[in-house]
């Protein structure tokens, strides 16, 4: 009886951890593809900085592997990967609002963007053409306003434009 009682349990518990990883896939599966294009991107910068002289001359030094990566590698290659998180950005506020402006986003007692120019873009046959203009004018200053910051974040911090300003 005793082991049947412990099999039920050891059942229990298998299933409930079972699930517990279920969920954490589901919630991991949500970031998978803009992790695999952030990996993708800095391992091909890294294989693409690893082979510059800078990181040769570091080497022949005597540097350890992890300064190398961490010191003359990782610097090189972080500005890339923010321009693409900023335009990463700018495109989930794109689809943020396309999918409220098709009605499949946030619903209408909720003031978003794209609700805003649905139902604004009803009412540019009377005439009223503002309330179409600038919701989709803030949409549009917002995802410039992203990518512009990226554009200078990456100046700012691109160890190989420090000497073109």
């Amino acid at each position: 009886m005793k082991i049947l009682r412990a099999t039920g349990r050891r059942q229990h518990f298998v299933s409930r951890t079972r699930n517990r990883f279920a969920e954490r896939r589901k919630h991991l599966a949500n970031y998978t593809p803009w992790r695999k294009l952030d990996v993708r991107l800095i391992r091909g910068e890294m294989l693409r900085i690893r082979e510059m002289e800078y990181a040769d001359a570091a080497r022949t030094v005597g540097n350890p592997t992890w300064r190398i990566v961490l010191i003359h590698l990782l610097p090189n290659c972080l500005p890339p990967l923010i321009v693409q998180a900023t335009l990463a950005m700018g495109f989930a506020l794109l689809t943020m609002a396309s999918l409220s402006f098709i009605g499949l986003g946030i619903q209408p007692p909720q003031s978003e963007w794209g609700v805003m120019t649905a139902e604004g873009a009803s009412e540019i046959v009377t005439g009223e053409w503002w309330l179409f203009l600038f919701p989709g004018l803030a949409i549009m200053i917002t995802v410039l306003a992203f990518n512009l910051v990226g554009d200078g974040l990456r100046d700012f911090l691109d160890p190989r434009m420090r000497g073109v300003r």
